[in-house]
């Protein structure tokens, strides 16, 4: 039987109420948790674009390499044959190495816009995981200031179920009264931590 507001009256019912709430606190804040842990995002995505850049990296060290390679060998090819045809390999060579350097250039050019589009896009990300968190942080404060509320209320309700002599003391003496009902609720407070 629930009392005004939806509140439940039996014990039984208020516990498990209580229990139902701190588990889907728990799960929220858990939840929570792992979203913001943005450093561990972070380096994951770092070594991402780390890999990624000395993968480039290496294969444009490995295509200048061979670009190189094959330049060197034509030259010495043709300058067996003759003078001129030396000089024109030598041409062929230096033409060859440019388009290299220019390659080379174009791939390291490359390379830093695809990092710089990377860490923008953890940067985003980072950012959109920390307005979640705020988000659910305010969600779960405002279902806290609902859950004290409603304990506000249930504390006047059974304050007000009180046969006369309870309410007569509690009127006249409230301080001890207020010390018996701080002293159940941290016990009720220790055995639900021992519980989790």
């Amino acid at each position: 039987m629930t009392g005004p507001g939806g509140i439940p009256q039996n014990r039984r019912e208020l516990e498990l109420d209580i229990q139902l709430t701190r588990q889907e606190l728990g799960d929220t804040v858990e939840a929570l948790v792992h979203k913001v842990d943005v450093p561990a995002r972070a380096r994951e995505a770092a070594e991402d674009v780390k890999a990624r850049a000395s993968d480039v990296v290496d294969e444009v060290k490995g295509k200048a390499a061979e670009v190189a390679g094959e330049a060197k060998v034509k030259a010495e090819e043709l300058a067996d044959g003759a003078a001129a045809v030396a000089g024109q390999a030598r041409a062929k060579a230096e033409e060859l190495a440019g388009e290299a350097k220019v390659k080379a250039a174009e791939a390291a050019e490359k390379a830093a816009e695809k990092v710089g589009a990377v860490a923008g896009e953890a940067k985003v990300k980072v950012g959109a995981v920390a307005d979640e968190a705020k988000v659910k942080a305010a969600e779960v404060a405002d279902r806290a200031a609902v859950v004290a509320d409603q304990a506000r209320g249930r504390a006047s309700y059974a304050v007000e179920q009180l046969p006369p002599p309870a309410r007569r003391a509690l009127r006249e003496h409230p301080a001890a009264v207020i010390a018996g009902v701080v002293a159940v609720g941290l016990l009720v407070w220790r055995l639900a931590r021992r519980g989790r």
